[in-house]
């Protein structure tokens, strides 16, 4: 999943839309979302921790390309943390005591 993490090295569609709102916690700008703030809040942590991400960048359009490597931090937590969905879905059932073949069953549906 991190093989070639920098390309393209401009706006792809979910970032056209989260980019946005990780620049609003970065400014401290109000805005409103219907969905759930976690998934916005690891790209703002990932970019915070990172240190070079710019929250001036608009992203105005999809395929807009980026002024420097900040956006890099966010896509690779996205990524790192996709990864993580399927060990996490076998790990689960087994917490609940359930037998190896029906933990794998959760962890082959979210390949």
């Amino acid at each position: 999943r991190l093989h070639d993490i920098r390309l393209p090295a401009a706006v792809v569609f979910d970032e056209f839309h989260f980019g946005k709102f990780v620049n609003g916690y970065f400014t401290g700008q109000y805005f409103f979302d219907i969905h759930p703030p976690l998934g916005k809040l690891v790209l703002f942590a990932a970019g915070k921790l990172a240190g070079n991400y710019d929250p001036t960048f608009p992203y105005a359009n999809i395929h807009q390309e980026f002024p420097n490597d900040g956006y890099v931090a966010p896509r690779a937590a996205a990524a790192v943390l996709g990864a993580l969905v399927v060990p996490t879905m076998y790990l689960i059932p087994r917490a609940l005591g359930l037998s190896v073949a029906a933990s794998l069953l959760p962890a082959v549906t979210a390949l």
